[in-house]
């Protein structure tokens, strides 16, 4: 299973990506903090630097693949 995470680089977002990183779950992670991305990275999870309200559909259906929960 692979889950995205929108807003993960701060508050709920991130420790969302903590907890299912802690349950060996995949995670596509998506932010706009650079930095966080990194560390989210070391968790494992697959980040993104995007601001989603910026994304156009390409763009969106590109992330989505292979996700299976949002």
């Amino acid at each position: 299973m692979k889950v995205l995470v929108t807003g993960a680089t701060s508050g709920l977002g991130r420790n969302a990506v903590e907890y299912l990183r802690r349950q060996g779950i995949k995670v596509r992670a998506t932010g706009r903090n650079q930095a966080m991305g990194g560390l989210l990275e070391k968790m494992g999870a697959e980040f993104i630097h995007a601001d989603l309200t910026n994304l156009i559909s390409s763009q969106a259906k590109a992330m989505l693949a292979d996700v299976d929960v949002l």
